[in-house]
């Protein structure tokens, strides 16, 4: 018990001024007025015009559009799986479909062996 709650104190005196930092410079990132040179190069090869407003339609479309891109390669990914290299971690995958049909409590320790 004291060696939980020794990692738990351990991780958070870690984990605040972390937490400090990434928020200051988040907050610089979104509130600063030019872009750097990573987004310029990802905005040129996307053909992306920063200073162009975005109305909800498009905002809609693209929300959509990168939803299937998501959903689609989560499917290639589960699909191609006995492809994959190092079969042993790749089977976690079957455990999402395992849940689903509600045999997860039966199946997940012959899976992780």
């Amino acid at each position: 018990m004291a060696y939980d709650f020794a990692q738990l104190v351990i991780v958070l005196l870690i984990m605040t001024p972390l937490v400090v930092l990434l928020g200051k410079w988040l907050a610089r990132v979104f509130t600063a007025s030019s872009h750097g040179l990573v987004e310029r190069w990802t905005y040129g090869a996307l053909g992306v015009a920063p200073s162009e407003e975005m109305n909800w339609k498009r905002y809609g479309m693209a929300l959509l559009l990168s939803n299937a891109a998501m959903m689609f390669l989560g499917y290639l990914l589960l699909r191609v799986q006995d492809l994959l290299p190092r079969e042993e971690h790749v089977r976690l995958f079957a455990l999402v479909g395992m849940h689903r049909r509600g045999t997860a409590g039966r199946g997940w320790r012959r899976l992780l062996r």
